[in-house]
């Protein structure tokens, strides 16, 4: 879950079940970093923006509140892409500055640019990447036998006083977690995440739900064994408020150093449609990978 990092990523490869190090999407731009007593500073431009890899209907079907007054009650979007002249040109800018005092790590951010995903629609309901900027901050200490986190992060678009159905509104964001090593080879981990739209008025939203807050809770284990040539991972996300959620499992196996085999499944459940995880319940799946290393 991410709150102050704003960089792309590929939301169609992590629901298809490919490694975790391809989430972060391939993105262009100049890092400068510096170190101070005061705090280290790191500035990130990215001269054009990126967007995410989206969810467009191309590989996941999703639902679309506007999509069934146009083809019979059927609220299947259909597949996408944001036209140029709607996607913006313009530049990036991501800043942190992170301080450890002891044991304790203190962070903030600020970013300006536009939102990842085209959550936004024009005047004649095209898809479109609105203006964003944000500000959080991060904190992470020891706590009992793991480590303890806490972010915050207020997301500011450009409808700053909610009055425009086609744009989200402003939303605070709170982010806490554990997580401890449970046994030998075996971490745990847990999150809790609370999303508040400011200026909410469900009358005047396109959103597939009328709720102010959604939250989420994620849980995750991942064991190492057989020398660490064999792991095992289940990780859940599971939302109270929308009654929907997504887990899975993957096994990985290298029998020797340039191979390595990995199945897995990815299950999508919810009561309804409308909701985030609730529109994929169709596309769960199950995937079976072979890997050589040059």
């Amino acid at each position: 879950m991410f709150l102050n990092d704003m960089f792309a990523k590929d939301w169609q490869s992590f629901f298809a079940g490919r490694d975790d190090e391809y989430l972060k999407a391939p993105q262009l731009a100049v890092k400068a970093s510096g170190y101070y007593n005061f705090a280290n500073v790191d500035l990130v431009i990215t001269p054009k923006f990126v967007s995410d890899q989206y969810i467009n209907g191309d590989v996941f079907s999703f639902y679309n509140p506007i999509a069934g007054q146009l083809n019979g009650g059927m609220n299947i979007a259909p597949g996408f892409d944001v036209s140029d002249k709607n996607t913006p040109n313009g530049a990036e800018y991501a800043l942190r500055l992170k301080k450890q005092y002891d044991a304790i790590e203190f962070a903030l951010y600020g970013y300006k640019g536009f939102d990842k995903s085209p959550n936004s629609l024009t005047s004649d309901f095209q898809p479109t990447f609105t203006k964003l900027n944000v500000i959080g901050a991060s904190m992470m200490t020891p706590m009992f036998s793991g480590l303890f986190n806490l972010e915050v992060a207020q997301h500011n678009s450009a409808d700053s006083k909610g009055r425009n159905p086609l744009i989200p509104n402003r939303e605070s964001k709170l982010l806490i977690g554990y997580q401890q090593e449970l046994v030998a080879n075996l971490t745990g981990s847990i999150q809790f995440q609370l999303e508040r739209q400011n200026e909410f008025d469900p009358a005047l939203s396109y959103s597939s739900t009328d709720k102010q807050a959604r939250t989420l809770w994620t849980a995750q284990l991942y064991y190492r064994l057989m020398q660490d040539t064999l792991s095992l991972q289940w990780f859940t996300f599971y939302s109270p408020s929308e009654s929907d959620g997504y887990s899975r499992v993957k096994v990985s196996y290298q029998p020797i150093e340039n191979w390595q085999l990995t199945g897995g499944i990815n299950y999508f459940w919810g009561k309804q449609k409308t909701t985030f995880f609730g529109q994929f319940e169709d596309a769960s799946n199950a995937y079976l990978t072979i890997r050589k290393y040059f």
